[in-house]
């Protein structure tokens, strides 16, 4: 936890496992998933799914939603969408909303062109 708290943002299982296994050489990637799951559960970090393919995490922090660029694959953090609280919500308490957008990063879009 303390390595997604330290500021790495929207790592994946493998990325956390290759930056500490040098440093405990004993961990399995299995117990770098189990650990996560065990967190996820707890409410302690956020599970990403953006696709299919790739499931990355992060430290709980203030709510917001994710651009994901489809040319470089970073994921961004933007500003949660005000307008998101339907009215049907009302009444309800909403633990947990995740919004992802697709697309092109600024960074890439020139490549695109």
């Amino acid at each position: 936890m303390h390595y997604l708290k330290s500021g790495h943002i929207h790592p994946s299982a493998e990325a956390i496992y290759k930056h500490l296994k040098p440093a405990h050489p004993s961990l399995s990637l299995a117990t770098v998933y189990n650990t996560l799951e065990v967190l996820v559960e707890a409410g302690e970090i956020v599970r990403l799914t953006i696709d299919a393919q790739r499931t990355n995490y992060e430290y709980g922090r203030t709510p917001h939603d994710h651009f994901w660029c489809r040319s470089c694959g970073r994921i961004y953090d933007i500003p949660a969408a005000r307008a998101r609280q339907p009215k049907f919500l009302r009444g309800h308490r909403v633990e947990h909303s995740v919004q992802y957008h697709h697309g092109v990063c600024r960074e890439c879009l020139p490549k695109t062109k």
